[in-house]
């Protein structure tokens, strides 16, 4: 039979009960908005009773252990959402930050661009001497270059911003591998023996794994060793392991090519690739990067692709027509070596190939009088017997120079025009051509255009009148003379405009969608995980109410024990 010290245990018992509890709910509530945090709960234990006559006595209240109501299984699924919201998030934005370049809908894109250059030459086909219509082409034509830079350029700074990016995130991630790796050695000491539960860092381990999960795809396990008691988290991306509980490797961004790929730096210091695999998770902020790179060189590809369509097709017929006025001395922008063959032009690093045929050379002498020469371009032909024969023209001279340029110099009182090129040779090397460049990078209006716009080939002959050619080069906007013949150059931007607005459309809308999905899966945490104030005010009160009974029947017991000890007294 226990006597009133027994008793006195027993309230002790349940004033630390009460105590524990309300710490542990006072906890709870000051992190209900700490990111990551798990409810916890006192489990309570009877005390093992005593044996005794006529049975067993009460011996108070133990505390079991203190736990946390975290469901891994829920957290798992919270990861994988986040790090795929993460990847769209950061591929939405990239888009959306492309769509602007364009910016179409605000109708100042490169669309109005070529629009008004290609209605510019249809303007000077109507009225071919205007002065002021041929300006108007050259300024239009200057827009539109300017166009295809800024945008090009703009791209190419993105490109720049991604493979800074892409360094940005892997210091986070190196910081978070690192401080993983530490609490995964806090948590195996706090758990040594498997009696205690490290809750606060487990919580705290939770949470880094979703911020490092929603830069990288990982994938986690966890080994537990019954011999200890402990257990040990392992972390891997791109199929190299960078954590293994308190071990733990960092990453590394480096330049390789003009993009900034990412390293696994192994544990002698060499490096392994794994920009590829990481990219082809989908998953993260990091493989966003890497997958919008890509998309965003195979638009600026596209990009070029028109530019250089607009180039070469607007100096094929550029180079078929003439201006009102001719040429002293011309020079062509295009280096050529003499002793190459021509049809080897495209080997040779020169825009547009060339074949059999002829161009004509017509002479314009002081006098008026015109003389037209035509030279041919035949099998073996090369830019030696080029050169020879427009020497052998009279009225002319023409030389390579040292740089390695064609120049044709008419005689003192003359002028010389290159028309009716159906070869391709005079858009090639660039003699008379109205732009200059290659690409979307460094297409310009050829000088001699800006500073003499009669030199403008509006015409198919010098007559003032004349505005054939013009007529031509505005029907280029429309004409499938693209990818072999198959599309236009409007139908090609449209089809360029069309799918940066498809991507970054579909983009956001994964991105809404898994955003939703993670926000629902949030929620369930919570519910399951998350601390109610509501229902930790109530608990409160419940321990609060535990904790003053055990006061006073403690008060109880102490009051008979002075009673009983007067009585002997």
């Amino acid at each position: 039979m226990g006597g009133l010290f027994d008793g006195i245990s027993i309230g002790l018992s349940g004033l630390n009960a009460a105590q524990a509890s309300l710490n542990t709910t006072q906890n709870n509530i000051a992190n209900a908005n700490t990111p990551g945090y798990s409810r916890q709960t006192v489990d309570l234990e009877e005390s093992f009773p005593a044996l005794d006559i006529p049975g067993t006595r009460g011996r108070g209240v133990s505390i079991g252990a203190i736990t946390s109501s975290r469901n891994t299984l829920l957290e798992r699924r919270l990861r994988t959402s986040s790090a795929l919201s993460s990847y769209y998030k950061s591929a939405s934005g990239l888009l959306s930050r492309i769509e602007t370049l364009f910016n179409e809908p605000a109708g100042t894109g490169l669309s109005g661009a070529l629009n008004g250059f290609f209605n510019s030459w249809q303007a000077l086909s109507t009225d071919p001497s205007s002065a002021s219509a041929r300006s108007n082409v050259a300024r239009s034509a200057q827009t539109l270059s300017t166009g295809f830079k800024q945008i090009d350029g703009q791209l190419s700074d993105m490109l720049k911003q991604t493979d800074d990016e892409v360094s940005q995130n892997s210091d986070k991630a190196n910081l978070l591998i690192k401080n993983i790796a530490s609490v995964n050695g806090e948590i195996a000491n706090a758990e040594l023996g498997g009696i205690d539960r490290a809750n606060g860092l487990r919580d705290r381990r939770g949470e880094m794994l979703k911020q490092l999960s929603e830069i990288l795809p990982i994938e986690t396990s966890e080994t537990s060793y019954k011999s200890s008691g402990q257990s040990e988290l392992s972390v891997q991306t791109g199929g190299m392991s960078i954590i293994s509980g308190k071990e733990f490797h960092q990453l590394k961004a480096l330049k390789t090519g003009q993009r900034d790929n990412l390293f696994f730096i192994n544990s002698g210091g060499s490096l392994t690739d794994i920009t590829d695999s990481v990219k082809n998770a989908l998953s993260g902020s990091m493989s966003a990067l890497f997958a919008m790179r890509n998309t965003i060189s195979q638009y600026r590809s596209k990009l070029d692709e028109i530019a250089t369509g607009v180039i070469n097709q607007v100096n094929l017929l550029h180079a078929k027509g003439m201006g009102l006025t001719g040429y002293s001395s011309l020079a062509s922008t295009n280096r050529i070596n003499a002793v190459d063959s021509v049809f080897s032009a495209a080997f040779l690093g020169l825009p547009i190939d060339i074949t059999k045929g002829s161009f004509d050379v017509v002479v314009a002498d002081q006098d008026g009088t015109h003389t037209t020469s035509t030279i041919k371009i035949e099998d073996g032909t090369t830019f030696e017997n080029v050169k020879d024969a427009l020497s052998n023209v009279n009225g002319i001279t023409a030389y390579i120079d040292g740089d390695n340029h064609l120049v044709v110099q008419a005689d003192t009182g003359s002028k010389v025009f290159l028309t009716n090129d159906n070869t391709g040779f005079l858009a090639s090397v660039g003699m008379g051509t109205f732009f200059t460049g290659s690409g979307a990078a460094d297409i310009k209006v050829n000088p001699l255009m800006i500073n003499d716009p009669s030199k403008i080939a509006a015409g198919l002959t010098d007559n003032a009148g004349d505005g054939q050619n013009a007529a031509s080069i505005g029907g280029l906007a429309d004409a499938r003379v693209l990818k072999n013949g198959t599309t236009s150059v409007m139908e090609l931007y449209n089809s360029l405009v069309g799918d940066v607005g498809i991507d970054g459309q579909n983009y956001k809308s994964l991105q809404d969608n898994q955003q939703s999905l993670t926000d629902q899966i949030e929620k369930e945490r919570e519910s399951e995980s998350g601390v109610s104030l509501n229902e930790e005010a109530a608990k409160l009160i419940k321990f609060q109410k535990a904790f003053n009974a055990s006061a006073k029947f403690i008060t109880v017991i102490d009051n008979l024990t002075t009673t009983i000890i007067g009585m002997i007294r």
